[in-house]
């Protein structure tokens, strides 16, 4: 982006989008009338502003508790977000390694299901734990509510939608998931028409990759014309194919992009949103697999596995190991025989950090294979 301040944030162009936002934002002005405010912008509130505005948020009427039939959009936004630009990470929670891999609150998932549509609702958990920590009253920065809506998003969704929802509005949980789900369908909408030919960039819940790069379309930034659209634009003009965040990341400086995209602060506060979504999918991974068993599918034996394990996450390095099965036995033995040989540790590993495949369609390198622990002798 060579000139953070000058985007018009009305336009409403097909290759227009959000530059993301997080727990601290600096706004875009709307207009390029106030020049002057053009710094403002960029410097977060003061103590006393807060205590002002805190003073203010306790005086108001009560916000309302529902949106709408009309707003809640279960496919492409009938306008796109704005552009807007947010400004470097000065929160030490929106860096912080993510915590609590033993569960978050469920005390918002009637809302999330409500306006969800085809993000998983442990995907909006993890989101919202990231943004606000699960608070939806929390406005000490541009970006109010339980997901953290910025001025400029709360302007143009009521232009999409005909509404009229204040800033106070932002507060109220149901109007700020119907705002975050609006925002993220567009994101992927524009994914998909822009780079159609990148996988990682299809809607597909499963794969990793994609989370982390939507994202970092919501925390970084979008856009063809500065964000994440633009690299990867960038890199299909080298030749990529299979592109990730970390590429994106790395080659923000070359595309021309943002600065926020070329960010390492945001690059781990996205993972970190990414991490918090495989462990809340965990629990239910792995009763699919126990209905899988239950029908039958685990009972098939397999004279070969392999065993992949993700140390760092799916978007980190792979441990790849092979075991020859003599007998042929079943995936769940071979996975209790590598628990007991201390190759696999469950109780480290998370289900979405390890895939085990028994007999596998490709080609074995021999020179690889060991015998699979705990056999006959």
């Amino acid at each position: 982006m060579s000139r953070d301040d000058t985007f018009a944030t009305g336009a409403l162009l097909v290759g227009s989008g959000l530059a993301g936002y997080g727990v601290w934002r600096w706004l875009q002005p709307r207009r390029a009338e106030a020049a002057g405010a053009q710094a403002s912008a960029r410097t977060l509130p003061s103590s006393s502003a807060v205590a002002v505005a805190a003073e203010a948020v306790a005086s108001v009427a009560p916000i309302p508790t529902s949106v709408p039939e009309e707003v809640i959009v279960s496919g492409t936004s009938v306008a796109p977000p704005s552009e807007m630009s947010d400004g470097p990470v000065s929160s030490p929670s929106q860096v912080e390694a993510a915590t609590s891999p033993s569960g978050l609150s469920r005390e918002f998932d009637p809302v999330f299901e409500r306006y969800r549509g085809s993000i998983p609702l442990e995907y909006l958990r993890a989101l919202a734990k990231r943004e606000s920590g699960m608070r939806p009253g929390e406005h000490r920065g541009p970006a109010w509510g339980l997901m953290q809506i910025v001025e400029v998003v709360r302007q143009d969704f009521n232009k999409a939608h005909a509404t009229h929802y204040t800033r106070r509005d932002l507060l109220d949980p149901a109007v700020s998931v119907a705002m975050c789900c609006w925002v993220l369908r567009f994101i992927i909408d524009s994914y998909q028409r822009h780079h159609p030919k990148v996988a990682n960039l299809r809607e597909d819940w499963s794969n990793p990759r994609f989370v982390q790069l939507l994202t970092a379309g919501w925390n970084m930034g979008f856009s063809e014309k500065a964000g994440v659209g633009k690299v990867v634009g960038y890199l299909e003009g080298l030749g990529a194919v299979d592109i990730d965040l970390d590429m994106v990341h790395d080659h923000a400086r070359l595309a021309g992009a943002s600065k926020h995209v070329g960010s390492d602060a945001k690059l781990r506060w996205c993972k970190s949103v990414v991490t918090l979504f495989e462990a809340e999918l965990a629990p239910r991974n792995a009763a699919r697999r126990r209905r899988a068993g239950r029908r039958g599918a685990s009972a098939a034996k397999h004279g070969m596995f392999i065993l992949r394990t993700y140390p760092e996450g799916m978007w980190g390095p792979v441990i790849t190991r092979w075991y020859r099965a003599d007998p042929a036995t079943t995936w769940e033995d071979a996975k209790r025989r590598l628990i007991a040989a201390g190759v696999l540790d469950v109780r480290v590993l998370r289900p979405t950090e390890w895939k085990l495949v028994g007999d596998p369609p490709f080609r074995v390198p021999q020179d690889r294979v060991r015998p699979l622990p705990g056999g006959v002798p």
